[in-house]
């Protein structure tokens, strides 16, 4: 944990209690203490989620994952609210103003209200050089899909698969695109990712069936192409003003 913090010594026992440290454990990079807002129910105005402590920047050694944990320093509660890093939340990550922090969450726009500027600029640098890290550790990992010489489409293209809904029909053609009825919304966005990655509208006609076959084998892969849909939408959202501090 970082020497220099507004937290107590006992605050940082206590985050140290909840949020083990250790080699085989976990790595905190930064705390400091902070509220957490959410744009919901309405996107366009911020609400006190009712959460305040310690928040934490920790990476955990054994599944190498980065997420934002808030430790409970009035009570012993420990961890009151978590949230995990995704890729690219480097670039989604807003500085709104020396004291107030956003993202997109899974759900709704969050925020972070800090009670010290020093140490909310020193999270913010923190958690674009973790992320940034982290999203080029992925993107080394991932393979470029391609189209096989055939011209059907190579499965490594449909994301990796999470929940499937029953598809009533699902269909495809060059005129209409994507047609469907009572289908999941994200059955869309992996056409079109499909269609981004250079796939023709005529060869998703014609492999319209192992799209469906590949998603009843893996039923996961809606729920993941569903979630990035909503992270996507709530990047392009812009999120409501800052709360008064």
């Amino acid at each position: 944990m970082p020497s220099q913090s507004i937290l107590s010594a006992d605050d940082k026992a206590k985050v140290k209690s909840a949020i083990p440290v250790s080699p085989a454990t976990n790595k905190i990079f930064s705390a400091t203490f902070a509220r957490i807002y959410y744009a919901y129910p309405d996107p366009n105005k911020w609400a006190y989620a009712g959460l305040q402590g310690a928040l934490i920047l920790t990476r955990s050694n054994l599944t190498l994952e980065f997420s934002f944990n808030l430790v409970d320093l009035t009570g012993t509660r420990g961890i009151i609210w978590s949230h995990e890093f995704y890729q690219g939340l480097e670039a989604e990550y807003n500085t709104d103003r020396p004291w107030f922090h956003s993202f997109p969450g899974d759900e709704c726009m969050i925020g972070f209200v800090f009670v010290d500027e020093s140490e909310a600029k020193s999270f913010e640098k923190e958690v674009r050089e973790k992320t940034g890290k982290k999203s080029k550790a992925k993107s080394k990992k991932s393979k470029s899909p391609t189209v096989k010489s055939s011209g059907k489409i190579d499965k490594s293209l449909i994301s990796a698969p999470t929940q499937f809904k029953h598809v009533a029909h699902m269909g495809y053609d060059a005129d209409n695109g994507f047609t469907s009825r009572n289908v999941d919304p994200s059955w869309t966005t992996i056409v079109g990712n499909l269609e981004e990655k250079g796939i023709d509208k005529e060869t998703i006609e014609k492999e319209i069936k192992i799209i469906r076959d590949y998603y009843k084998i893996h039923p996961e892969a809606l729920a993941e192409a569903e979630k990035k849909e909503q992270k996507k939408k709530l990047a392009t959202t812009k999120p409501p003003p800052p709360p008064s501090r």
